[in-house]
C-alpha cells in the first residue's frame, strides 16, 4: 500500500511539473503575440529576452515531467 502511495505523489508531482510547462509556454506564447501587434524593436526584443530566459526553465521541467512520468509508470507495475 505504501508503494501506491509513493506512485500517487509521484504522479502528482509530474502533472504540477506538467503543468508548470504549460503555464510557461503559454505565457512566452503570450509575450510572442503581443510582440508581433505591437510591431515595435522594443517589443521583438523583450520577446527576445522572455523566450531566452524561459528556455532553460522549460527544459528542466520537461526533463522533470519525462522523468516523473516514467518514474511513476514503472512504480505502478
Amino acid at each position: 500500500m505504501a508503494e501506491a502511495g509513493r506512485a500517487s505523489r509521484l504522479g502528482s508531482l509530474t502533472v504540477l511539473f506538467a503543468a508548470a510547462l504549460a503555464v510557461l509556454v503559454a505565457a512566452v506564447g503570450a509575450v510572442a503575440v503581443a510582440a508581433e501587434l505591437g510591431n515595435t524593436w522594443g517589443d521583438y526584443f523583450l520577446m527576445e529576452r522572455t523566450i531566452a530566459a524561459a528556455t532553460p526553465v522549460a527544459g528542466v521541467l520537461l526533463g522533470l515531467t519525462l522523468l516523473g512520468g516514467l518514474a511513476t509508470a514503472v512504480r505502478a507495475r
